[in-house]
């Protein structure tokens, strides 16, 4: 039982190696052979289109790593037909975190926002109101106010 314990702590700790390795080798702003480190992942470039819900979810799972988590804030429909849907990647050793903002229309998603911020409070939620995007807590608290600025 504890040798097969060991066997999947390895095996786990392989995979977490081998996909830090590999994603460094695919992200040009990565020194060769160096995995990536939370100042890295900050920086890290996003597209600012992304054709579908999967291809944007993928693209947001590759800024997952050992040295940050994941959080998407789910789907939220708006007045006008579209969706907000939002990611918070914390990155705990820099107690900041950086907030991705996509409005998707007819299947495709536009980034709309790409900030980074204090790690707490941690931020939820986003919904527009009035040209800005309001970012609060799971409560509701409200943590930022940031107005919607045109992306080329």
């Amino acid at each position: 039982m504890k040798r097969s314990a060991l066997c999947v702590c390895l095996l786990l700790a392989g995979v977490a190696i081998w996909f830090a390795l590999s994603w460094a080798m695919h992200d040009p702003g990565v020194e060769p052979g160096r995995a990536p480190d939370e100042r890295d992942i900050l920086q890290m470039p996003v597209a600012t289109t992304y054709p579908s819900a999967e291809q944007l979810t993928r693209a947001m799972f590759n800024l997952k790593s050992p040295a940050a988590g994941l959080t998407s804030f789910g789907d939220k429909a708006q007045p006008d037909g579209s969706i907000l849907t939002g990611f918070s990647v914390e990155i705990p050793g820099l107690k900041k975190a950086r907030l991705l903002v996509f409005r998707g229309r007819d299947g495709a998603y536009s980034l709309i926002d790409d900030f980074v911020a204090p790690g707490e409070p941690q931020v939820m939620q986003v919904v527009e109101r009035d040209g800005s995007l309001i970012y609060s807590t799971l409560e509701g608290q409200q943590v930022f106010v940031r107005p919607i600025v045109a992306r080329r």
